[in-house]
């Protein structure tokens, strides 16, 4: 979600009333930083924490110039790309055991080598596939889920 630099300096301004209650009351800085987001993701103004301290940054370092944002048009389309076409083909054909991203990502390295296609990084194709509706289960971004993830670090 984009914001302008107004509702970006509103957020600042809350953060910093929000710590300043906070400290007068004896609630750690960052115990204030978790609470605020999560009443900000409450009200519809879903940001991270690292979002929240480089906005502020960017704040202190440009002042108000520093939060608009400069980012021209909108994302690129790769719905044309016979290189995404050829990944999204191979994980929607092998629907009752999909193809992994990653092995999805080799075969069509493959056929790009052999068509003399331009091809994409394994991050982009992932994005590509999450924005399709083929992420790492039906409607989910391509990011592993946590319980999945911490599941494999004793290992």
């Amino acid at each position: 979600m984009k914001y302008n630099a107004g509702q970006k300096l509103a957020i600042l301004i809350k953060w910093d009333k929000a710590r300043l209650i906070g400290v007068k009351t004896g609630i750690r800085p960052m115990k204030c930083d978790r609470l605020l987001l999560r009443v900000l993701r409450a009200h519809g103004t879903p940001i991270s924490s690292s979002t929240l301290y480089r906005w502020r940054g960017l704040f202190a370092d440009r002042g108000f110039a520093g939060l608009a944002d400069f980012r021209k048009g909108r994302r690129i389309d790769r719905s044309d790309d016979p290189f995404m076409c050829e990944a999204v083909r191979l994980r929607s054909a092998s629907k009752p055991m999909p193809l992994t991203m990653r092995e999805c990502y080799r075969l069509s390295l493959l056929a790009a080598e052999r068509n003399g296609w331009k091809t994409h990084s394994f991050k982009t194709m992932q994005r590509h596939l999450a924005r399709c509706g083929f992420g790492w289960r039906a409607g989910h971004s391509g990011r592993v889920p946590n319980a999945v993830r911490s599941a494999f670090k004793g290992r």
